[in-house]
């Protein structure tokens, strides 16, 4: 099993690209046949990644998001996994594996 912190690389280098005096960055990244979708706020210190489940995608957490920056002052990412929101998806190759790969930027 791909250890977490192995699987959200990509994103942590994707935010450290990132303009990290900008509020908000809205972005599509492309992850092989497709892309995934990703709101990152920025901010200081280890980054918090809010997963979505149970058919929902990123904006289930909108309400969340500006609280938790005020308070916490972390970087905060949520993305629309693929098939969800604004994320393709690989009809082709749709299970576990490829969702893990498509974080790591395969």
């Amino acid at each position: 099993m791909i250890p977490i912190h192995t699987a959200f690389f990509s994103i942590f280098l994707l935010l450290s690209a990132f303009d990290l005096f900008a509020q908000s960055k809205d972005t599509t990244i492309s992850v092989g046949q497709h892309s995934l979708h990703f709101n990152i706020i920025a901010g200081k210190g280890i980054p918090i990644i809010f997963e979505s489940g149970g058919g929902n995608d990123a904006s289930v957490w909108q309400k969340l998001l500006a609280p938790l920056s005020a308070r916490l002052g972390a970087p905060l990412i949520t993305y629309d996994r693929a098939g969800f929101g604004k994320s393709g998806i690989d009809t082709a190759n749709v299970n576990l594996s490829t969702e893990v790969a498509d974080l790591k930027g395969r």
